[in-house]
């Protein structure tokens, strides 16, 4: 569940929460873990977390907020502004995301999860020239993880994850594919 706010604060901010009830939501570690994988992230295809915390009731994530949609909806949001949909512009939000996991790469972590749901769009007032952002580092592994075991969402996984149980940085570039595609 997210929150977003333009108002409160000088700094537009999204808070990703989750009850603590729910036996499917991520627990304390893994937020801190995503947290300080992201907290120093900067490059402007790649999400940026402020900060971690939790009540009685919820964990909360403090994340930079994107209000332009997924993937899933950028197709729609773009034909009702009457923007064009050309080779050119696919290629350049195709490009933001290449470059968000170079960087992702650079800093030697797999993001394990690249799907449409995972790469937002900054802004939702132009889609004429959209930012794409990667989002969401819940499975996100360094490349010296040796544990075994597939996460990520089928379909999206590639074969050599499956034969291996561990994820490789092209893995990615394979999920950023079949995504494209």
């Amino acid at each position: 569940m997210y929150l977003a706010s333009k108002s409160y604060t000088s700094v537009p901010y999204c808070v990703k929460f989750y009850d603590k009830e729910d036996g499917n939501a991520a627990d304390l570690d893994e937020l801190i873990d995503e947290f300080e994988l992201m907290k120093d992230m900067s490059n402007k295809s790649v999400a940026k977390t402020y900060e971690v915390f939790q009540d009685s009731s919820y964990f909360y994530l403090v994340n930079q907020p994107y209000f332009g949609g997924d993937l899933t909806k950028i197709g729609a949001r773009a034909l009702k502004q009457g923007v064009r949909m050309s080779e050119a512009w696919w290629r350049g939000i195709f490009k933001q995301c290449m470059e968000g996991l170079d960087y992702l790469h650079s800093k030697a972590i797999i993001h394990c999860d690249i799907k449409e749901p995972n790469i937002m769009i900054a802004d939702g007032d132009d889609y004429s020239a959209p930012n794409a952002v990667l989002i969401d580092f819940g499975l996100a592994s360094p490349f010296a993880n040796t544990a075994a075991g597939i996460s990520g969402t089928p379909g999206y996984i590639p074969p050599e994850t499956f034969q291996t149980q561990q994820w490789q940085p092209r893995g990615d570039i394979f999920s950023m594919g079949i995504t494209f595609f």
